[in-house]
């Protein structure tokens, strides 16, 4: 049965499978499954796509694209669209603060028109509605910035005391936040800092211009302790990279998932398996991130390729032929 636009509140609520099982695929192609999220099958198709009206499970209390009524009508760009579907398959983590996050490359997995999604996603990139950020081994991740906000906020909010570990960790944690006012130094990044510089980094230079010398020292330590900064390993001159708060434990997940899910498809026979069976794996041991996310990471970058047959999607390494 078609889905339709009609459900499209509703299918914002619990995880949707993006990628479908073999019995799905095997369905007449011009119609869709009613599984189907209605915004990927819109993606997919190429038709204007409306913006949700309900909240998100991956940005709790708040849309990734912001929680203004005025904007409830609005048009989503095939782009933001599938951002949004892989935002909102994001596996947060309870003790983390990391926004969800997708690599650019996996929004190739639902938009076949590489140029136009680069031209929209830029496009967004300088209305500072999304961040692209480089990540250290080398991929560039995309993240709404109304979820890196808020992610912000919430990391820079003092912990209560009882929440704090006991002995020099809990002492080092309360003079930190005794000595600098970390919702203001997030507020000042956010709004005085992100909307000028819309692209990777920044000199230190224009860091003091934005924030002012009065809070420019103080907010760059606290902006480097919580990952929304890096100093950039190999530039002669002070620059910093916009990074993913919190994010220590997601960027090593990127990594170990990869190769985890490559060397599992290279001990199968002919380095092939079904989609259906990977899938139900749920989870990696190595990753949080979970297996949709790297089946749609290795797929995006040419390192899986996958292809039908007649029991369902087959996934194979893209080095074998």
């Amino acid at each position: 049965m078609a889905a339709t636009t009609d459900s499209l509140p509703a299918v914002r609520q619990g995880k949707r499978k993006l990628l479908l099982p073999p019995a799905q695929r095997r369905q007449h192609s011009g119609a869709v499954p009613s599984s189907v999220d209605p915004v990927e099958a819109a993606c997919r198709s190429g038709e204007a796509v409306a913006s949700p009206v309900s909240n998100p499970p991956s940005a709790p209390g708040g849309d990734v694209w912001g929680d203004d009524d005025s904007d409830l009508g609005a048009i989503l760009t095939d782009t933001q669209a599938a951002l949004h579907i892989l935002a909102s398959q994001f596996i947060r983590q309870h003790d983390s603060h990391a926004p969800p996050f997708s690599m650019v490359t996996q929004l190739y997995t639902l938009l076949p028109d590489r140029t136009k999604t680069d031209t929209e996603l830029d496009a967004l990139r300088l209305g500072n509605q999304v961040r692209l950020l480089q990540l250290p081994h080398g991929g560039v991740a995309a993240v709404p910035t109304d979820a890196y906000s808020v992610s912000l906020r919430s990391l820079a909010r003092p912990a209560p005391a009882a929440t704090r570990e006991a002995g020099r960790n809990a002492t080092r944690e309360a003079g930190r936040n005794a000595t600098r006012d970390g919702p203001a130094t997030a507020e000042r990044f956010l709004s005085l800092v992100l909307p000028r510089h819309t692209g990777f980094g920044l000199t230190r230079t224009e860091l003091a211009e934005a924030l002012g010398p009065r809070h420019a020292a103080a907010d760059l330590e606290a902006l480097l302790d919580w990952g929304a900064l890096t100093r950039h390993p190999t530039a002669q001159t002070a620059f910093y990279i916009f990074g993913l708060p919190d994010a220590g434990r997601c960027l090593r997940s990127v990594l170990e998932g990869r190769l985890e899910l490559l060397t599992m498809l290279q001990r199968r026979w002919h380095g092939e398996t079904l989609e259906a069976e990977l899938l139900r794996k749920g989870r990696l041991r190595r990753s949080t991130l979970g297996v949709l996310w790297h089946l749609r990471d290795v797929l995006g970058a040419g390192l899986v390729v996958r292809r039908e047959t007649a029991v369902g999607p087959m996934l194979r390494l893209a080095t074998r032929t």
